[in-house]
């Protein structure tokens, strides 16, 4: 068994709000199949494990455990002038690295970091 994903794949249909029926019905399965997919009797095929993955909006990597969760990294402006923190904001260059880092908005920053 894939350590993990029947709990993810239950955690990802109740965020979205979805019930069973209505996941089943979307992938072409039956609402039973995906009972036991979420309470970890059987594995999903790979077909649906794509098609869960779309569903849910996330990487088949992330169903399967084969994405690492990167650590929050912040990116340390304390050296920096005011001018140079807006200048990488004005750029994109501060929002994009704590975006995809999931450290916080770009204009707390420099209070994370210090």
């Amino acid at each position: 068994m894939i350590k993990g994903l029947s709990e993810k794949l239950k955690k990802k249909r109740q965020a979205l709000g979805l019930s069973r029926k209505v996941v089943s019905e979307i992938i072409g399965i039956s609402a039973s199949t995906l009972a036991d997919y979420e309470n970890g009797y059987i594995e999903p095929s790979l077909k649906n494990i794509m098609k869960l993955a779309a569903l849910y909006k996330c990487s088949t990597d992330y169903l399967l455990g084969l994405e690492k969760q990167a650590p929050a990294r912040c990116i340390d402006v304390s050296e920096l002038t005011d001018d140079q923190v807006q200048a990488l904001q004005r750029h994109g260059m501060l929002r994009v690295f704590v975006l995809l880092h999931g450290c916080t908005t770009p204009g707390k920053v420099r209070q994370v970091c210090r």
